[in-house]
């Protein structure tokens, strides 16, 4: 779907980090956290479009996309764009579907992730930063599989940055930067610009699937489906 998109490699060490105190850590407080939160769910307000519902693709729109994160076949023959939500307990059902149709389909497909934060989740914005902050370092992917994996541990609680940069540490990411990133404009804009891309492209909730470039209406009930689905672009 996107012409500019972020293929990030990261090591995997095959097990899920988990928050926990770690000293030596200069952690952002709590106020600078809802201030930075606040600032870009004011912005993603400002440029939600009510009503827009239609599944109908703007194939101008989507040849112009820009940014998204790739991981999967690098030829891959079919590309599976998510616009999700860290908060979204949907999004993190989904999150070891989406991985096992990887496995799967390992010359075939690439998954595209783009953050669509919904305000319904207190700590949506603040974990799709975490996200890209991860990602100036190199480490989009394991940020991203951490934040599905632990989402219970998180969602909804006051000390939610305190939460991600331990889990930075432990993914041994420099997380004085890793805080500090998470108050920049730039990765600020970028989250802005998914969520209005997605909204343009008639997204409303999490999470929102295009195979190729179509909208999937509705959710597969099971792997075995979504795979069909897949597999049917494939032999067209």
């Amino acid at each position: 779907m996107a012409k500019n998109k972020k293929r990030s490699h990261s090591t995997r060490s095959g097990t899920r980090p988990h928050p926990s105190p770690r000293s030596g850590i200069r952690r952002p407080m709590t106020l600078l956290g809802v201030g930075l939160a606040l600032a870009v769910a004011i912005a993603l307000y400002l440029s939600y479009t009510p009503g827009l519902t239609t599944s109908a693709v703007d194939s101008t729109f989507l040849n112009a996309a820009v940014g998204g994160h790739v991981r999967g076949a690098d030829d891959a023959s079919i590309t599976l764009t998510e616009y999700g939500d860290f908060e979204c307990p949907t999004c993190a059902d989904f999150h070891p579907i989406v991985t096992e149709l990887l496995r799967r389909m390992p010359d075939e497909l690439e998954l595209e992730f783009h953050h669509f934060p919904l305000p319904v989740g207190p700590n949506s914005v603040t974990a799709a930063l975490a996200a890209e902050a991860a990602a100036e370092q190199g480490r989009y992917w394991d940020m991203h599989d951490a934040l599905f994996g632990t989402q219970r541990q998180w969602s909804g609680q006051d000390d939610a940055i305190d939460l991600f940069t331990s889990m930075a540490a432990q993914l041994g990411l420099d997380a004085n930067r890793f805080a500090a990133d998470l108050r920049s404009p730039e990765l600020q804009s970028r989250i802005v610009a998914d969520r209005q891309q997605g909204t343009a492209l008639g997204v409303t909730g999490t999470p929102a699937f295009f195979v190729n470039g179509q909208r999937l209406n509705g959710l597969p009930q099971t792997i075995d489906q979504f795979e069909a689905i897949l597999r049917t672009v494939i032999i067209r």
